[in-house]
């Protein structure tokens, strides 16, 4: 299991899972009777109800040959979803037994399997789930139930009673044919702390208190019917478990070792039983059948540390071995297991594991006392390393599990990026060419990125896990000292793109400035554009000339607008910087408008006809073709007569429409109705303004639109002490010519 840290929990004890019972059934001894005694067992209780939790939690399962399993069944208290393509798996919720998550995997022709561990907020877990079959850890043995049978895993053996079994569910006798799929771990294999069930050997004996696991093996039986029914020991039968003692671990052994169940509803090892050494073996019985562990138990210590390279850099998410237990360093290269007491070991960073570099690095680690905290710290050596930012401008979080994958499917270990989604992945050694980074996001949205492994270090800039098709978008910054900073571009309602006579584009935004004075409709590409964005009190954090690749889509009615080019960045700290600006967004047409000057007519102008009539003559007026916006008009008077405000506030006042909001100031005068779709503004500035679509720079005292169809919600538009006038605003004319933002 890939974990953070790991910390065994202090916790409440849970029950003995039970065989099945059978009046019935003859209680028939074995024909040859093991002379190891079958202990009194008392019944541990301990918390089996699993509580759902909010938390970041993702994943990856292989085999045991290191491929990648989809279809896996991934199940955590009321929450059931399958792994993908690629053997991912991510939840923002995970069931949780006593401060444990728990998670059950399971896939036909594999050995279902539970892992827990202490919960914490975020983290990843690497699951090795075992094929069923023959081969050096598994056995699958059919055989009459009538008959005492031996089953064998290499040198693990299991001798099961004759007549001695049950349907779990009913608990009638069975005496059909049995298939037995039998699982054996070596506690000294790499396999082991990946494929165990648990993670962690957190264990809670008899007497409920809470230990560490050296684990001398586990054994895994899984009994079914010939109609595939569950199949268990009947009450009263015991089968005896024969454990070979593991290569390296036949020193100082004592004379018997506790049994130990998985109870897979709290995630934890449960004492039951005990086993006599007898030779190079351990000879114990059970009286149920799950996952079984020949463990001894300890007090608990610490092992920590950190892992640098030979730069002196940290070196995170790379896995650290620790005895029987791994655990993942964090992004300062910090590492921290819980280890038992009284027993020596090895901590190592193996080769696969960290750029296939070569050589294993390791530390021999000596028997530690109870609670005692051993440091010890890696250096290992340098290999090319990629780095890179998830952002998330849709809602959801930048949580996101990413690896690369290279030459003929090869991948990296994945790694769970930080809450503000920087990660860093370790490129192998030898390899330069394609790669492509995979990503996949706590919503389980996926992304690729293809890129070109160099045998260097590669920065990427940061990557939008948001929908491309999604409103709004990120802008990129790189300062001149490698810098990068990044804005997330969230447009309201009234934020979007403004057309003027089909030769004027202008991104209409309170922070973000981009106007184009020679757009074309035919038109793509554009070089030298202002562009500028500017923090809530109008001052410039970004002013710079771009180039700008600009779409379209009207189905949609929305513009792409791709920007890229060099400016100059006030990062906040009062200091400015050259460097270079890159994005992409999505916004809507809020309107598309063509102007006219002097009309005295309004008999080609298409005012809705649900308004009241406008003042003549109209200085500047304005026709609204397509967009959120809707149809109507934009119509502008230079005269600043307050009556041609309150007389039109007049006629509008009845057609009954409901008033959103009105402002009467003595300077500032401002009213808006609606109906449905149609809405009549009205506003009167003392100090004037430039309309929208004015070239000349005169001012204008009075503004009336008249709209049909609008999509936007003019109740954004009221005015706040943060952002005044925002709707007002929305109908300036913002030209965001650096010249100008930096009089700002």
């Amino acid at each position: 299991m890939v974990l953070k840290h790991i910390r065994f929990l202090l916790l409440l004890p849970l029950f003995l899972a039970a065989g099945c019972s059978d009046d019935s059934q003859s209680d028939t001894p074995d024909p040859e009777p093991d002379p190891t005694p079958t202990p009194d067992i008392t019944e541990v209780t301990v918390n089996e109800k699993a509580e759902m939790k909010t938390l970041s939690l993702s994943g990856f399962v292989k085999d045991a040959e290191g491929n990648l399993l989809s279809g896996v069944t991934v199940t955590t208290g009321e929450v059931s979803i399958l792994t993908d393509e690629s053997g991912t798996f991510s939840l923002s919720q995970a069931g949780v037994v006593s401060n444990r998550t728990v998670i059950h995997f399971t896939k036909n022709g594999y050995f279902s399997i539970t892992r827990s561990l202490e919960t914490m907020e975020k983290d990843t877990w690497e699951i090795i789930m075992i094929q069923k079959g023959n081969n050096e850890i598994t056995s699958a043995t059919t055989y009459p139930a009538t008959s005492a049978t031996e089953l064998k895993v290499g040198k693990m053996k299991i001798q099961m009673p004759q007549n001695g079994y049950c349907v779990q569910n009913t608990g009638n006798n069975y005496t059909g044919n049995v298939t037995a799929d039998v699982v054996y771990l070596n506690p000294t294999t790499t396999l082991f702390s990946t494929a165990m069930p648990g993670g962690d050997l957190a264990a809670v004996r008899q007497d409920n208190s809470n230990v560490s696991l050296v684990s001398y093996g586990i054994v895994g039986v899984n009994l079914l019917s010939e109609d595939g029914r569950q199949l268990q020991l009947a009450d009263g039968q015991t089968a005896t478990l024969t454990y070979p003692i593991p290569d390296g671990m036949d020193e100082n052994l004592p004379e018997s070792i506790p049994l130990w169940y998985f109870n897979e509803k709290a995630g934890l090892w449960i004492e039951s039983g005990v086993a006599q050494r007898n030779g190079n073996e351990y000879v114990g019985k059970v009286k149920h059948f799950s996952f079984y562990n020949l463990d001894d138990p300890k007090k608990r210590a610490a092992v920590q540390g950190t892992v640098l390279d030979t730069k002196n850099r940290p070196v995170t998410n790379i896995k650290v071995r620790v005895g029987q237990l791994s655990t993942y360093t964090d992004r300062d290269g910090a590492y921290h297991v819980t280890v038992p007491t009284g027993t020596s070991m090895t901590a190592r960073i193996l080769p696969d594991e960290y750029g296939n570099y070569g050589n294993t690095v390791s530390h021999e680690i000596p028997a530690l006392e109870g609670e005692e905290t051993y440091t010890i710290d890696f250096e290992v050596p340098c290999v090319p390393i990629v780095t890179g930012q998830i952002i998330n401008t849709c809602s959801g979080s930048s949580s996101a599990v990413v690896w690369l994958s290279y030459d003929n499917n090869q991948r990296t270990i994945p790694y769970q990026t930080e809450t503000d989604g920087l990660f860093t992945i370790y490129a192998p050694q030898d390899y330069i060419g394609a790669a492509t980074l995979n990503i996949q996001t706590s919503e389980n949205n996926k992304k690729e990125v293809e890129l070109q492994l160099t045998g260097e270090d590669i920065t990427l800039s940061p990557i939008n896990t948001c929908d491309e098709n999604a409103i709004g978008g990120v802008f990129v910054f790189k300062l001149s000292d490698g810098t990068i900073r990044t804005y997330e571009f969230n447009p309201t309602e009234m934020e979007g793109v403004i057309v003027v006579n089909d030769n004027q584009l202008i991104l209409s935004s309170e922070s973000v400035y981009l106007g184009i004075p020679n757009y074309s409709p035919d038109k793509t590409s554009y070089s030298g554009v202002d562009f500028g964005i500017s923090d809530n009190y109008g001052d410039p954090i970004v002013i710079g000339s771009v180039d700008v690749n600009i779409k379209y889509n009207a189905e949609t009615n929305t513009y792409t607008i791709d920007v890229n080019g060099t400016c100059i960045i006030n990062p906040g700290d009062g200091k400015s910087s050259n460097g270079t600006a890159e994005g992409r967004i999505n916004v809507y047409l809020i309107l598309d408008t063509t102007t006219r000057k002097g009309v005295t007519s309004v008999n080609d102008l298409n005012i809705p006809s649900f308004a009241p009539a406008v003042p003549l003559p109209i200085d500047l007026a304005m026709q609204i073709n397509k967009g959120k916006m809707g149809k109507g008009v934009i119509l502008n008077y230079k005269s600043e007569d307050a009556n041609l405000y309150n007389d039109y506030k007049a006629q509008a006042d009845k057609l009954n429409y409901t008033e959103v909001y009105s402002t009467d100031e003595e300077d500032y005068k401002e009213i808006c109705y609606q109906s449905g779709e149609k809405v009549i503004m009205i506003m009167y500035d003392t100090e004037g303004f430039g309309p929208l679509g004015d070239e000349d720079g005169e001012d204008y005292y009075l503004e009336i639109i008249i709209l049909d169809g609008c999509k936007i919600d003019v109740t954004e538009s009221r005015s706040t002490d943060s952002k005044k006038e925002t709707f007002k605003r929305l109908f300036r004319l913002y030209q965001a010519r650096p010249s100008v933002l930096a009089k700002k």
